[in-house]
C-alpha cells in the first residue's frame, strides 16, 4: 500500500521523525514498530543500548547530504560510502526502512540517520496518514492518524499484547 507515514523517537526535548512512503498503516509499519518496542521492553540490555546510542545519533535532513565528517562515520558500510562518493541520494540506503535504522543503532551504533524535517506533528497534513513515536522519556508509543494525536500505549502494555489485540486496539486508538 502507498500509505505514507512517519516513525520517530522522542527523548529529552528532542523529536526526530523518519519518513516511510509505503505500508504505514497499523497492520504494516505499526506492527513493525510494536514488534520493535516489545523486543526492547523484553530485553533491558537492548533497551539500554538503544537509549544510549540513539542519543548519539546525528540526524541529517533527507534533502541534505551528510558532511564529510558524518560520511566518514559510515565507514562500516562500504555500499553507503560508495553511494556518497557519487553524490547519490545517500538517504535511500535507509529511508525505505526506518525500523532497520533503529535496529542498526542497537547492533552497530549507526552514527547518522536521515530524518524528514519537512513534516512535523505540530502541523497536521493529509500527506502523512500515520505516525508512530517512541517516547523514550515516558516509555510510551504515541499514535497519530492524519496528523492528529489519537492515543498512546505504554511499552509494557505492548509487551502484554497478542497480535490480535494490537489490531483491535489500534483500530479504536484508545489510550492504554
Amino acid at each position: 500500500m502507498l500509505t505514507n507515514g512517519l516513525v520517530g523517537v522522542r527523548f529529552n526535548k528532542e523529536l526526530h521523525l523518519c519518513y516511510q512512503s509505503h505500508d504505514c498503516g497499523p497492520e504494516g509499519l505499526g506492527t513493525e514498530v510494536v514488534s520493535f518496542v516489545r523486543g526492547l521492553q523484553r530485553d533491558s540490555l537492548r533497551m539500554k543500548i538503544f537509549k544510549e546510542n540513539i542519543r548519539k545519533v546525528e540526524w541529517v535532513d533527507e534533502i541534505d547530504n551528510p558532511t564529510k565528517e558524518q560520511a566518514e562515520k559510515l565507514i562500516r558500510d562500504p555500499e553507503i560510502l560508495e553511494s556518497l562518493k557519487y553524490n547519490e541520494d545517500w538517504h535511500t540506503q535507509f529511508s525505505f526502512d526506518p525500523m532497520a535504522c533503529f535496529e542498526y543503532v542497537i547492533l552497530f551504533g549507526l552514527p547518522i540517520i536521515p530524518e524528514h524535517r519537512e513534516y512535523s506533528l505540530e502541523k497536521p497534513t493529509d500527506l502523512i496518514a500515520y505516525a508512530y513515536v517512541m517516547d523514550l522519556n515516558r516509555d510510551v508509543l504515541e499514535l497519530y492518524r492524519g496528523g492528529h494525536r489519537m492515543g498512546e500505549f505504554s511499552f509494557q502494555a505492548l509487551v502484554d499484547l497478542v497480535k490480535a489485540d494490537w489490531g483491535r486496539m489500534s483500530s479504536t486508538w484508545e489510550d492504554y
